[in-house]
């Protein structure tokens, strides 16, 4: 009996409730002046200076999805001065993203190896990738991933979409990185919306597109999904401060939208829930940020990796309820005779 009290109360030391999670938006880290543009070194010393806003970042909790992108930068640091598998492997740590879109993974090589042993022991035992070009996409998810489907966009770039179980909805992951050309990247956008409506979308109405667009909001290749009704950006429907860079030139290139609620390419879809919460992380393992989205709805058989703080305490919280627990009863039973 005394060990089913004691199971019973390290299972709820063990929950964390989404109801129980503070949700204050997170302050982005305002934008670096013109001047500074294209210095990766003064661009560190900006990271570093706001670093503490990771901790605004909730950690993820039992029944949402946290989906993230991330530019793995050829598996070099921000300054290209040495492999960074062991920064991403911290930072992954921290984030805990359940599905990750990993951009620029270089197809072969040692690096690639230890890397996906990262992964691996981190229990991202999931993964899909697509290589258009030298460097492609990969998908890498804690929870069941079934590939959909991939394209070649062109210019050495390519498209890539599995699906995974939120709650009661099979969601569309698609990942993808677009050309820095403007003519191509307009062109691009258009076949990436075209191939979400006509191959995507009629299977798995909800999804998320995580991409890298090298353009402004207000560009003809932006507008092209976010001015499109089936697709919503998640810090805007959230309403919440967007990012002010992602990119170490200053600008935003990496995006997460959502599938809209109801629109033109999901007119009869039901109503989804809406994301709980929006993030940046920085780091300087890449030369560009991570940008997290958790969605509403319990993983399916997750392979968690929880942070090693959550498992100290839940181990001394843990061992705390157990004496306590043990001491009632020894004085229990010194009352009874």
């Amino acid at each position: 009996m005394l060990l089913a009290v004691w199971l019973l109360c390290l299972q709820v030391l063990l929950a964390e409730k989404c109801s129980k999670v503070n949700r204050r938006p997170q302050v982005q880290p305002p934008s670096f002046g013109l001047i500074q543009h294209g210095d990766k070194h003064k661009y560190a010393q900006h990271v570093q200076r706001y670093v503490a806003s990771n901790k605004e970042i909730p950690a993820v909790c039992d029944e949402a999805v946290r989906v993230a992108i991330f530019n793995v930068n050829r598996l070099v640091d921000l300054l290209e001065s040495r492999p960074n598998s062991a920064m991403l492997r911290k930072d992954l740590e921290t984030l805990q993203p359940t599905v990750v879109v990993l951009r620029n993974v270089p197809p072969a090589g040692a690096e690639l190896g230890r890397f996906e042993s990262i992964l691996e022991s981190l229990n991202y035992r999931y993964r899909a990738a697509c290589h258009a070009s030298t460097f492609g996409n990969m998908i890498a998810s804690r929870m069941p991933l079934i590939p959909i489907t991939q394209a070649d966009l062109g210019y050495g770039c390519c498209l890539l979409a599995g699906s995974v179980r939120v709650g009661e909805d099979n969601v569309a992951i698609i990942g993808t990185a677009l050309s820095t050309n403007e003519e191509r990247l307009a062109e691009q956008t258009k076949k990436v919306v075209r191939f979400i409506e006509a191959s995507i979308t009629p299977t798995h109405p909800n999804f998320v597109l995580a991409g890298n667009f090298p353009a402004v909001w207000d560009s003809v290749a932006l507008r092209t999904i976010h001015e499109n009704k089936g697709f919503s950006d998640v810090f805007r429907e959230l309403k919440v401060q967007v990012p002010n860079y992602t990119f170490w030139n200053g600008r935003v290139e990496d995006y997460l939208f959502v599938s809209a609620p109801r629109g033109t390419i999901l007119p009869d879809a039901t109503v989804r829930k809406p994301p709980l919460g929006a993030y940046t992380f920085q780091t300087l393992s890449s030369t560009n940020l991570p940008v997290a989205v958790d969605l509403d709805g319990a993983p399916e058989n997750p392979h968690f990796n929880d942070r090693k703080d959550r498992w100290i305490w839940t181990g001394i919280g843990s061992a705390a309820v157990f004496i306590v627990v043990l001491v009632a009863c020894m004085i229990i039973q010194k009352v009874r005779r």
